[in-house]
């Protein structure tokens, strides 16, 4: 517009015209993709049927055309929707690349993802769509499984002989006694469920811890142990600690990293032992929570425990030590062999149905030699591997970093090929800590194109509906539901 002129005005007022331009946004496929896609349609087989079939429609001389869902449009092919859209339909060779616009920004859910793929249509689309989202390994590192935890429960298998194993961990962080003590070591049998305890300093080495250890152990007749069940302390891990244990003919059993369960008999007593020692504190503020420990002992050890139905005293000694609440009443049993096998049988029922409340609440997985596998990573302040970073905290850090089985060590732990970042970590990894990755060369996301068997030819022979007359209900097989179906009228 050069000009505007006002009737019965006596002047025009001159507007250029870029004073009326704007500007809109138009977006459309580049070239390169364009004829990506009509390549691709080549080698498609499913779409190859609707290009064909549209292209016959096209050549039928009839002049009236019948009316399809499909149109093409230089050498592209669109679905027409409901409300006049047009959506490009996508090959199965580039469908990745419309997921990965989808998906890739921002690594968005199923459902947002899909609301960003509206104006194309991929075959089975919703289908494939999670499946490219569940092999993404930016979404497997960072993201927050909640499926029950992998694993099960493997009872510890040990001899009903007194002594024989023996489970051992440490409560710290407790106030400091007149003698200088803010730790003990609570360590349990795993026969006859008696506790000992022996006080120390947390700044103790493995070598004193397992001196003054040894010491009461001999002390209170309890006798050297052929088998040590403890966690990953550093107090354990020390070499001079495994070299008193070759001395003594016993074996200490390691538990994976942060695997309490394996250790738990030694869990449960450093939580009754905390539990006794708290009531004691209170009623006896003046005295050192140390003092405690030898009534803390004969309290628990004169006390009927629930898995063997007998008190540690009785299956030990073969009798009910006297105690003040038992020494009006006869304490010796006949056979205490007798009692040992009874709460072996007890012992052994008490794990079977741990175990299956433990199972109920889990997930069974097993990898393979050479797997990939995530290895879940501690977040906040909670114990686990820590993936080290200067700039970020740990709460914002990646979940899990990728890695290859090595081997399986026993039913529920795996020696994992940890990457540089973490070579000093643990490299045997329970199996609750993982989830299963990618594989390489992994196709499972890729669809088989359809095959055609020669022995069934196309049906030429088919009757075209020419109305709908009625709906009837006709019953389901095995289902007291009936389903609709239609009466139809066809053509000669």
């Amino acid at each position: 517009m050069s000009g505007l002129a006002l009737p019965g005005a006596a002047s025009t007022w001159d507007v250029p015209d870029e004073a009326y331009a704007f500007l809109t946004p138009y977006v459309q496929p580049s070239d390169d993709f364009k004829q990506r896609v009509r390549t691709a349609y080549k080698e498609d087989p499913k779409w190859n049927i609707v290009l064909n079939e549209l292209q016959r429609v096209t050549q039928d001389p009839d002049p009236i055309k019948p009316r399809l869902p499909y149109e093409t449009d230089d050498g592209l092919l669109y679905s027409t929707q409901a409300d006049g859209d047009r959506w490009l339909c996508i090959p199965e060779a580039i469908k990745d690349d419309i997921f990965e616009m989808a998906h890739g920004d921002g690594h968005l859910g199923f459902h947002r993802a899909w609301q960003k793929m509206r104006g194309f249509v991929i075959h089975k689309g919703a289908k494939k769509l999670p499946v490219y989202i569940g092999q993404c390994d930016e979404c497997k590192k960072n993201a927050v499984h909640r499926h029950k935890t992998y694993g099960s429960l493997q009872p510890i298998l040990a001899p009903p002989i007194p002594f024989h194993t023996l489970t051992i961990d440490f409560v710290t962080s407790l106030s400091r006694t007149k003698k200088g003590f803010d730790a003990v070591a609570i360590y349990t049998c795993k026969s006859t469920k008696r506790i000992g305890s022996t006080p120390g300093k947390k700044t103790r080495s493995g070598e004193e811890w397992a001196i003054a250890v040894l010491r009461d152990l001999q002390k209170g007749n309890w006798g050297i142990p052929v088998v040590w069940i403890s966690d990953r302390d550093k107090r354990f891990v020390q070499g001079f600690w495994k070299g008193i244990s070759t001395a003594l003919r016993t074996k200490l059993l390691y538990t994976a990293a942060y695997n309490p369960q394996a250790d738990g008999q030694s869990e449960r007593s450093n939580q009754t032992g905390e539990i006794w020692l708290r009531h004691w504190q209170n009623i006896h503020q003046e005295a050192d929570w140390d003092e405690g420990l030898a009534p803390m002992q004969a309290s628990l050890n004169a006390s009927v425990n629930v898995s063997t139905g007998d008190s540690p005293h009785k299956l030990m000694f073969g009798v009910d030590l006297r105690m003040p609440w038992n020494l009006l009443r006869q304490a010796f049993v006949g056979s205490p062999q007798a009692s040992r096998q009874d709460a072996d049988e007890c012992a052994k029922y008490a794990a079977m149905w741990i175990k299956n409340q433990y199972d109920s609440r889990h997930r069974p997985i097993f990898f393979q030699k050479n797997d990939f596998v995530y290895l879940r990573l501690a977040q906040g302040t909670e114990p686990g591997y820590v993936w080290p970073s200067r700039n970020i905290t740990r709460k914002l850090t990646q979940r899990h970093i990728k890695c290859r089985v090595i081997e399986r060590v026993g039913r529920l732990a795996y020696r994992l090929q940890m990457p540089p970042e973490l070579a000093r970590a643990h490299p045997v990894v329970s199996l609750q800590h993982l989830e299963r990755a990618p594989q390489e060369g992994d196709l499972s996301s890729a669809e088989p194109p359809p095959t055609f068997d020669p022995r069934f030819p196309e049906d030429t022979d088919r009757a075209d509906v020419d109305a709908v007359l009625d709906m009837r209900q006709r019953p389901r097989t095995g289902s007291m539901k009936a389903v609709p179906s239609p009466v139809v009228r066809s053509g000669e």
